[in-house]
């Protein structure tokens, strides 16, 4: 069953400009550079993303899980976001919204940035546009964040 339609989010900004990275949600046909970067950094995301490895067993199935976060995103289940370097065009990270419980209304925020990426701030620009979105533009009243050490 789908859940109720959430017009008022029917314009919902699909990309979030900070001063050096784009955020946006991905497009089709680009479960490969997902599927690239979770496994340059595979290592590292196993213990806290055993359900994104799964999901991105391979350049397929990461295409299958892009384009279902597409459709989530839509309806408004979750929002699945890339995070792209501006000097260089290249995904460097990722971040999910999930577990929204629209009567609260609340959400979860899982995330990562690349080895090469990390200490250099771009994880920080990020995760303030999608939290300013998520407390703003969702009207969310509580937004968990776990972070591993």
């Amino acid at each position: 069953m789908l859940p109720p339609m959430r017009p008022e989010l029917f314009e919902l900004d699909t990309a979030l400009l900070t001063a050096r990275t784009v955020v946006r949600r991905f497009r089709e046909n680009e479960g490969s550079l997902l599927y690239d970067l979770f496994q340059a950094n595979r290592n590292l995301l196993l213990d806290n993303f055993p359900k994104t490895d799964r999901a991105l067993a391979s350049k397929e199935k990461a295409e299958y899980y892009i384009r279902q976060s597409i459709s989530d995103w839509m309806f408004h289940r979750d929002y699945v976001f890339g995070i792209w370097e501006n000097d260089s065009a290249k995904l460097t990270g990722f971040i999910r919204l999930f577990h929204i419980d629209w009567d609260v209304p609340k959400g979860e925020l899982a995330y990562f940035i690349d080895k090469d990426s990390g200490g250099k701030g771009y994880m920080t620009e990020a995760l303030y546009a999608v939290v300013g979105m998520a407390m703003k533009r969702l009207n969310f009243s509580k937004l968990y964040i776990r972070t591993a050490a």
